[in-house]
C-alpha cells in the first residue's frame, strides 16, 4: 500500500521524468533546426529573417518631385555621383538616374569617399571597391570605416588600426581607440593616454592626455585629470591654455569656458569676456546662448544681448539661421536675433544650402530662409539634400 509520502515522491519523480522527456524533445527539435540551418549559406540565413519594409525609400529633387522611385528598403545620401541603396535586403549602388551601377549583393555598404567604398559580404568580410564595383582589397576585420586621407580605420581583435587603399596595415601598434583621419590627423588612445598622430603615424602631441577632442579650428580641447585646456595645432600642439573647470570647442573664433567658477567667452587671441550668467554655450557664427531663469537668450561675441531670455530651446546657427522653441513649437531667428519665422512647426532642423526641413500636420517638407514652403510637407520622412537629391520615405 502506498503511503501519502511515497505517492508524492513517485508523483514528483513522474513529473520530473515528463519534464526531462519534453526537454530532450525540445533539444532534439532545436538540433534538427540548427542542422537544417547549417546547410544554408550565410546569405540564406541572413535573408531568411528579412521582412519587407512597407515604407520604401527613394529620392526627390528640389522641386519635391520624385526622380528615383521609392522602391528601396533603405538608402544613403549621394556621394561622388553614387548612392548606396538596399533592395530586398541586399545593398548595392545606383546613379542619379536610378540605374543600378553595382549589383545588390552586399550585407552592408558605406558612401563613396575618395573614389572608394567599404562594403561587407555575407560571410562578414569587408572589401574595398571602386566606383565600378571592382574589388581593390579584402580584410577579415570586426569593423571597417570609410576612407579619409587615403586611410581606412579598422577594428581587429578589439583594437583599432589603419590600412591603406591596398588593404595593407600601415601601423605597427594597435590602438585602444582611434578616430577617422581628418585633415591628415587622427586622435588615438594608447595605454598611456590620448595622442594626435599624422598619416605617417608620427605622434604630434608633446605628452599623453586623458582625452583629446577633435576640432576643425586651430585650438583643440584636451582634458588632464579634472581640468581642461587647449592645444595649439599650428604650433606643434603646444599647450596654449590650461587649468579650466569647463571648456567647449572653438567655433568661429570663440569658445565658452569656465575658470574659477566664472564663465567667459574666449577668443583665439586669448582675450576673455566675463559673462555674468550661470550657463552659456557656443551657438557658432560668433553667437552664445545664455540661461539664468530656465529660459534661453543669445549674446554676441562681445557678451551683448541680441535676443532676450524667452526661449525654451535653441539649436546652433547654420546658414545664419537658428531654430528656436517657444512652448511646444519651433521657428527660426536670424543672425541678429530677430524672429524671421513664427513658432509654427512641431519640429525643425538646421538649414543647409538655404533650405531647412520642417514638420507640419501634413508631413515633412522644406522651407526657405524666410519660412516659405519650397517642397510640400507630404513625406513621412525626408533627409537633407546631397548632390541635389534628398532621400524620402513613402508608404507603398
Amino acid at each position: 500500500m502506498l503511503t501519502d509520502a511515497t505517492y508524492h515522491i513517485l508523483s514528483s519523480n513522474h513529473k520530473i521524468n515528463i519534464f526531462l522527456l519534453m526537454l530532450l524533445l525540445c533539444v532534439g527539435c532545436k538540433e534538427d533546426k540548427l542542422s537544417s540551418q547549417s546547410n544554408q549559406t550565410e546569405e540564406e540565413i541572413y535573408l531568411g529573417d528579412f521582412k519587407e519594409n512597407p515604407f520604401k525609400w527613394g529620392y526627390i529633387n528640389k522641386k519635391g518631385e520624385i526622380t528615383i522611385k521609392a522602391i528601396y528598403e533603405d538608402n544613403r545620401d549621394f556621394s561622388e555621383g553614387l548612392a548606396a541603396a538596399n533592395f530586398q535586403g541586399k545593398w548595392g549602388y545606383i546613379n542619379k538616374r536610378g540605374e543600378t551601377v553595382i549589383d545588390f549583393q552586399y550585407r552592408t555598404a558605406t558612401e563613396f569617399s575618395e573614389g572608394f567604398a567599404i562594403v561587407q559580404l555575407f560571410d562578414r568580410a569587408y572589401i574595398t571597391i571602386d566606383t565600378k564595383g571592382n574589388v581593390i582589397s579584402r580584410g577579415n576585420y570586426e569593423e571597417q570605416y570609410p576612407y579619409s586621407n587615403k586611410r581606412s580605420r579598422i577594428k581587429e581583435d578589439g583594437k583599432y588600426g589603419f590600412v591603406n587603399i591596398d588593404g595593407i596595415r600601415i601601423d605597427t601598434l594597435s590602438y585602444l581607440r582611434a578616430s577617422n583621419y581628418d585633415a591628415n590627423r587622427s586622435i588615438v588612445q594608447t595605454r598611456d593616454g590620448y595622442h594626435v598622430i599624422d598619416t605617417d603615424l608620427k605622434v604630434l602631441t608633446p605628452r599623453p592626455y586623458d582625452k583629446i577632442y577633435p576640432s576643425n579650428s586651430r585650438f583643440w580641447k584636451f582634458k588632464r585629470q579634472k581640468n581642461f585646456g587647449y592645444l595649439d595645432s599650428e604650433n606643434e600642439f603646444t599647450e596654449w591654455i590650461e587649468g579650466l573647470e569647463k571648456a567647449a570647442q572653438f567655433e568661429n573664433g570663440i569658445a565658452c569656458i569656465q575658470k574659477n567658477n566664472t564663465n567667459y567667452i574666449l577668443n583665439e587671441k586669448g582675450d576673455l569676456k566675463e559673462i555674468p550668467y550661470p550657463s552659456i554655450r557656443n551657438l557658432s557664427n560668433g553667437r552664445v546662448a545664455f540661461s539664468d531663469k530656465g529660459k534661453y537668450g543669445i549674446l554676441n561675441k562681445d557678451g551683448e544681448i541680441i535676443a532676450p531670455e524667452i526661449y525654451d530651446g535653441l539649436y546652433k546657427y547654420s546658414n545664419q539661421r537658428i531654430g528656436y522653441q517657444k512652448g511646444t513649437l519651433w521657428g527660426y531667428l536670424d543672425i541678429e536675433g530677430k524672429e524671421v519665422t513664427p513658432p509654427l512647426f512641431p519640429l525643425v532642423w538646421d538649414y543647409k544650402d538655404g533650405m531647412a526641413r520642417a514638420i507640419t500636420s501634413n508631413g515633412i517638407g522644406f522651407i526657405d530662409t524666410l519660412g516659405k514652403q519650397l517642397v510640400p510637407p507630404i513625406f513621412i520622412e525626408v533627409r537633407d539634400f546631397s548632390e541635389e537629391l534628398a532621400r524620402v520615405q513613402v508608404f507603398r
